[in-house]
Order: structure tokens, then sequence, then C-alpha cells
């Protein structure tokens, strides 16, 4: 691509440093911004955290490794439901339809070549079928089953964490070209998350704003409130 003069100017340069910028960063900083919002609206949800986060820490000799930050299954939830509730699109799993003589689905719809097609991931994660009482954060909806105890099974915990993508759950993406950075990320964030809650205690000192569209694109709203103070 460089050797083409056009994708070397300054612009061409530019443009997708700026793709590469939002992907890394922006993206980061939206969902731990959400994170905060949702958790701190209950400080028992957050001293359930806090207890998890200790015991797997103390049975992982106080190493904040890649098998200690998997054990954290609440933390883990607390993430994934979050981003239930605030994913960044409204249609999510974008795809362009490139075989020459097109698609014909399963119901007989023909879809001719360069069709651009979606799923509505927002309607999705807010649908009362799905998830109940979609519109309600339950940070642990994730970590537990129908008798409000924490799974057991690692296969089955595997299904529910936060990366796993689904036809129900998609802020990733889902199948072949689902986000290859979010191992990365969710660790990260997770790590992220878990030393805000064990360094401070912090409390909103108003409602959270609203999210904010643009177009098809939600971000979180601008300037929360929060009094932060160091734990002793």
């Amino acid at each position: 691509m460089l050797d083409d003069p056009q994708h070397s100017q300054p612009y061409a340069l530019a443009r997708r440093l700026m793709i590469v910028n939002f992907s890394s960063i922006h993206t980061s900083s939206l969902v731990i911004m959400n994170a905060l919002n949702d958790i701190t609206k209950n400080p028992e949800h957050i001293d359930e955290l806090v207890r998890e986060i200790i015991e797997v820490l103390a049975h992982h000799g106080g190493c904040w490794s890649r098998g200690a930050v998997a054990d954290m299954t609440k933390l883990d939830s607390a993430m994934r439901e979050s981003q239930r509730l605030n994913n960044g699109n409204f249609i999510t799993v974008v795809r362009k339809v490139v075989r020459p003589d097109g698609i014909t689905t399963p119901t007989g719809l023909h879809l001719p070549y360069g069709t651009i097609l979606g799923v509505p991931g927002y309607g999705m994660h807010h649908d009362e079928d799905i998830y109940p009482n979609p519109n309600d954060y339950n940070p642990f909806r994730f970590s537990e089953i129908g008798d409000g105890q924490l799974e057991k099974s690692s296969g089955r915990r595997t299904r529910h964490s936060w990366v796993t993508t689904s036809p129900e759950y998609t802020p990733f993406g889902h199948g072949r070209y689902a986000c290859p950075g979010r191992f990365f990320a969710s660790t990260k964030l997770k790590i992220l998350l878990a030393y805000l809650i064990l360094s401070y205690d912090i409390l909103p000192l108003a409602p959270p704003p609203q999210n904010l569209w643009r177009v098809a694109s939600q971000v979180a709203g601008l300037k929360p409130r929060f009094r932060v103070r160091r734990k002793k």
C-alpha cells in the first residue's frame, strides 16, 4: 500500500493513525467510564467485587497473573453487563456482500453484490426475551445461574465470559472477524477497574449523565462527577 504515493501523503497517514488511536484508546476509555458509572450506583456491588478480588489475589499469591484475572468472574460479569447496556454501536456485525453473484439466505431473500447488512445490536441487547429486565444493570447477571450460585463449570463460565461472543451478544462482533484485541483489552480494563475500587472510595456526586448518541454510535455522557478518596 505504501508503494502508492497517494497512501504516503500526510493526510492518508493521519487518517489511518486516527483509526488506530480510536480503536485502541478511546474505546477503552468509554468502556471504563461506563463501568464506573454503572457499578458506583450501588456500593454493595463494589463491596462484593472487592471481596472477590482480595480472595482471588490471595489464592494466587498476590500475583496479578492472567489466571488470577480470569478467576475474577464477578468482575468479568460486571464489565460484560456494562458493555451490554452501553454498546457503542446501534448496528453491529456489519458485513458487505462480496460474492459477484450475491448470496441467498435460507429464507430465500437474495442479497446482491455490494449489499451492506448488520445486526440490530442495541435492540438485541435490550430484548427482554433474551435478557430479563434488560434495562437494569445487574453486575452479576453472567456470573450466576438460576439459583443464584456461582457457576462451577469452567466450560459454562467461559460461555458467559466477557470476551465470548454469540448471536445474542455482539459488542465485540461475532464470528471469524470478531475483535481480535478483545482478550488483551478485557484483561487490561479489568485490572484497571480492580485497582481503582481496591485503592479508592469512589462516590458519585450526581446521577451519571445520559449517554450521547451520534447517528448510530453511543458514547459515555460528558463530565460525570465523582468524589474519590484513597482508602486507608
